[in-house]
């Protein structure tokens, strides 16, 4: 995912839906583990994660 952030404006635009696409799975990922964490700490953590990409 770092990459796809780093060398985005060298990436032809044909594949810009594809990082629209990863980030949405991204989002809904950290918002799976968010919600199923044990423990505040966890949820926090993903939830910071989710919103710092």
């Amino acid at each position: 995912m770092g990459s796809v952030k780093k060398y985005s404006p060298n990436i032809p635009a044909t594949t810009r839906k594809l990082e629209t696409v990863a980030k949405k799975v991204w989002r809904e990922a950290m918002t799976n583990l968010s919600t199923t964490a044990p423990d505040a700490a966890s949820r926090t953590a993903y939830n910071n994660v989710k919103a710092a990409w």
